[in-house]
């Protein structure tokens, strides 16, 4: 798998929808929008799915690849059409309530490593 290069690198994308929202019509809004833009490079094919399950909603991931050289302006313009995205279909982010969830693992790029062990 390619990860990272000096023609392109990877968008890794976490999005939280509600518990009631359609996850099928969520994942299909956010392929096309991902199909539909030219920046993205689909070799391999761009990574859509339900990454992971919290309380209240579930988290979608997407994995794409974008030109290194400009790599945040595509990231932030490219997360940018998938909010729009998701609410033309008419998918609600996950809302906020009194149950909280760890914000950093929601929106980080890679996998959270475990704690070292404390110093003793």
């Amino acid at each position: 798998m390619i990860v990272d290069s000096l023609e392109k690198r990877t968008v890794k994308t976490r999005i939280a929808i509600g518990d009631g929202e359609d996850t099928g019509k969520a994942i299909a809004a956010l392929r096309s929008v991902l199909q539909a833009n030219a920046v993205i490079d689909n070799k391999p094919a761009s990574q859509i799915g339900a990454h992971n399950f919290t309380y209240g909603g579930v988290i979608l991931g997407s994995h794409f690849w974008v030109p290194t050289q400009h790599y945040y302006q595509h990231r932030y313009a490219i997360n940018g059409e998938l909010l729009k995205g998701l609410r033309e279909a008419g998918v609600s982010l996950r809302p906020a309530t009194g149950v909280s969830a760890a914000a950093p693992g929601l929106t980080v790029d890679d996998e959270a490593p475990a704690a070292p062990p404390p110093v003793t």
